[in-house]
């Protein structure tokens, strides 16, 4: 496990390229993806999640609201996992149907 703001998270993904590899369409093109640990205080997303969400590298990090970016340390790139109302402001715009560029498949 990576310790990670006093978060446990699962060091098996480590960053949005990673996932971004992994959710595509037939032809190769990236599928925005969430995907929340148990908890529900992290979420890693991908870069076309990010994308459709509006959130770039120029976004900070706002404690007070709970807004949390991880960042990569080598690198200071957004590395996809997101925490509390960070996450949760990206969920609920791929919950909102009315922007239609998420969609929600279940794993189970």
């Amino acid at each position: 496990m990576a310790i990670l703001s006093d978060y446990e998270l699962p060091n098996v993904f480590s960053s949005r390229e990673q996932l971004d590899q992994y959710v595509t369409d037939r032809q190769g093109n990236p599928l925005p993806a969430i995907m929340m640990e148990f908890t529900s205080h992290s979420m890693w997303v991908n870069s076309k999640a990010l994308e459709l969400a509006g959130i770039d590298e120029s976004v900070q990090d706002d404690p007070d609201r709970g807004m949390i970016y991880m960042r990569d340390p080598a690198t200071g790139k957004l590395n996809g996992i997101v925490l509390e109302n960070a996450g949760i402001a990206i969920m609920e715009h791929a919950y909102d149907i009315t922007v239609g560029s998420f969609v929600i498949k279940s794993c189970l």
